[in-house]
């Protein structure tokens, strides 16, 4: 493809996409992270993203780090929400913690708010954007109330973020709300994906 002009590379990808089926749109999204000019397929990406299906999001938003290499804040913000409203992993998606941003945290405390009003579930795995960066002590007054109402793999998930912040005052947080038998310490993001909700 590196030996095509680039404009006939450019609408043979985009002609691709738009004939493609939704495997075939798997594999298009998976491939971007390794297209030559991928920045190109900006666009593309992002539709993915979008998408409703699990799977075609997830082959952008799990499967690459093209959304880590590219897209600008919004774009990244709105692919974690987006992993929020399809319940799908994310703790897992390529640079979370690198693009982490405040602008998000507040997007996902909005979520989080919505969701418990109407008395419905929030994913477990979004507290890690939220605990990463909690530094004051309203936000970190916040996280020990929502960490005494929740299930313990939210709990666990609240102390793992807590004990990964930078910040001496969401170290010691964490320390205060470990769990019985599962030191801080001892957590992962892996591990606690695979504790039942």
């Amino acid at each position: 493809s590196q030996s095509l002009p680039q404009d006939i590379y450019v609408d043979s990808i985009n002609a691709l996409y738009k004939t493609a089926d939704v495997n075939e749109m798997v594999l298009l999204g998976q491939s971007l992270a390794f297209v030559p000019h991928a920045e190109l397929f900006l666009d593309r990406a992002r539709e993915s993203a979008r998408s409703n299906i699990v799977t075609v999001f997830s082959s952008i938003a799990h499967d690459s780090d093209y959304p880590r290499r590219h897209f600008d804040q919004t774009a990244w913000n709105q692919l974690v929400l987006k992993a929020a409203f399809l319940a799908v992993p994310i703790w897992s998606i390529a640079g979370l913690k690198e693009r982490n941003n405040p602008e998000l945290v507040v997007m996902l405390r909005h979520y989080v708010n919505e969701r418990q009003a109407a008395k419905r579930s929030v994913p477990w795995d979004l507290w890690c954007c939220i605990g990463w960066l909690a530094q004051s002590g309203d936000e970190l007054e916040y996280l020990r109330q929502q960490w005494q109402s929740a299930g313990m793999k939210t709990q666990g998930a609240i102390t793992l973020a807590l004990s990964e912040n930078p910040s001496k005052a969401a170290q010691a947080t964490a320390g205060m709300l470990s769990l019985p038998g599962h030191p801080a310490s001892e957590l992962s993001w892996s591990k606690l994906a695979e504790w039942p909700e």
